[in-house]
């Protein structure tokens, strides 16, 4: 082993001795962290609920008077195209006005722009279904919209769109458990970060401290012979034996 090698061995032992011996104030500052992280999150951070409900597409009506009964595999490809057109579809000013206006009816004021915000639908490149999430800070208010959204899908594509239909896959869902903001995710991250914070803060007071330490094994941190000691003439005067390191000038 070089000298390079064998210093940088040391070092990393050095270190990780460091680290464990200020274990306890590591960790006590790790959970301070979490702590407060965990006020934070409940006092400063707004809940948030989700209501999600699935839709199928498809570009033709199937197993009415004149039209097939089989689906090709052009016509999924072409349902799958149409569900991600009904993305802008369902959240355009004619279906934000139909739930705003329900909604208003249902006690609500909750406008056309702040939906918009609200309702997210998305769809795989080659998926017919479409997922329709509603997040608000109200359960019933995310339900409500959500059941709105699927009532209307039908009548506002075939509207726009005029041939074709939209089914509902599972109704709107209802959860009073919030979806938003995630505490114990957010405690453990605040513990890591007061972890992490704590060590470098260990590590680089040690480092930018150049007093020479008793501790220190001088010879093997830079690899060469020690030939002699500095009295210190204070502690031979008080009874010590005078041979110890010290960081008086």
């Amino acid at each position: 082993m070089n000298n390079k090698e064998q210093e940088n061995t040391i070092d990393l032992k050095r270190i990780l001795a460091l680290l464990l011996s200020k274990i306890w104030i590591i960790l006590l500052v790790a959970v301070v962290f979490a702590a407060a992280v965990a006020v934070y999150t409940k006092l400063a951070i707004d809940e948030e609920f989700t209501s999600v409900a699935t839709m199928y597409v498809q570009n033709k009506e199937v197993g009415i008077e004149g039209s097939s009964t089989s689906i090709s595999s052009s016509d999924m490809v072409a349902s799958s195209s149409l569900a991600k057109v009904c993305q802008d579809i369902f959240t355009s000013d004619r279906m934000l006005v139909k739930v705003e206006t329900s909604l208003k009816e249902l006690g609500y004021e909750v406008t056309a722009k702040q939906l918009k915000k609200m309702i997210k639908i998305t769809s795989t490149n080659e998926n017919q279904v479409m997922t329709l999430t509603v997040v608000s800070g109200d359960p019933m208010l995310s339900f409500e919209i959500a059941s709105l959204v699927t009532l209307n899908a039908e009548e506002v594509y075939r509207d726009i769109v005029k041939i074709g239909s939209v089914e509902t896959i599972s109704e709107a869902s209802y959860s009073e458990t919030p979806s938003a903001p995630n505490l114990k995710r957010n405690v453990v991250l605040g513990f890591l970060l007061g972890f992490l914070l704590m060590c470098v803060a260990i590590i680089l007071t040690d480092l930018l401290d150049t007093k020479v330490k008793p501790q220190d094994n001088l010879s093997e941190m830079y690899g060469i012979p020690l030939f002699a000691e500095i009295m210190d003439f204070d502690i031979e005067m008080k009874g010590g034996s005078g041979y110890e390191y010290s960081g008086k000038k």
